[in-house]
């Protein structure tokens, strides 16, 4: 499968807006395929990096190119050594997953889906306290440097100072 920033495969800032959708920076795109279930979706754009040049492999017509959720991981497939560079894709059953150059924006009208989808995520990048960070997050709309949070557990000591360094920015 295709990788992007390979050298920099961490989650540094992470956030709910006020609608509820998540965002997130500098991730592997397959980590779309997490909020994709099995439903139908559509395929509205795929574009890769080829040689420093942005090449777009498919701008979908939203009526006539919806998709089997199955065939999800034919997308990062879909260039030989290229770079995924964007993904844009709508769901059938409301919603939306972008990807843009290692930054992962997810509407999902399915909450509880989209915050058990949002704790793998989190786990797969180091940060284990992930109730404790969308705890945070919920409260406190916008996007957060939660760096500080890696490798902690969401029952350890200084969990909650940890938070505090973020509300500050330190």
């Amino acid at each position: 499968m295709m990788k992007i920033f390979q050298m920099l495969n961490r989650i540094s800032f992470f956030g709910f807006n006020d609608l509820g959708h998540m965002s997130c920076n500098v991730v592997d795109p397959e980590m779309a395929l997490l909020f994709l279930k099995n439903e139908d979706h559509v395929l509205l754009e795929l574009s890769v990096l080829e040689n420093d040049k942005l090449v777009f492999l498919h701008k979908g017509d939203y009526e006539n190119t919806w998709l089997k959720g199955k065939t999800a991981p034919d997308i990062f497939e879909a260039g030989s050594n290229a770079e995924i560079a964007g993904i844009d894709i709508s769901l059938i059953g409301g919603g939306q997953i972008n990807f843009e150059m290692g930054d992962l924006y997810i509407n999902i009208p399915d909450h509880e889906f989209l915050l058990a989808q949002t704790l793998k995520l989190l786990e797969v990048y180091g940060y284990y306290c992930g109730r404790s960070i969308i705890k945070f997050c919920l409260e406190n709309r916008g996007k957060h440097c939660i760096e500080p949070l890696i490798g902690y557990h969401d029952d350890d000591f200084y969990i909650n100072e940890k938070f505090d360094i973020i509300l500050r920015g330190d």
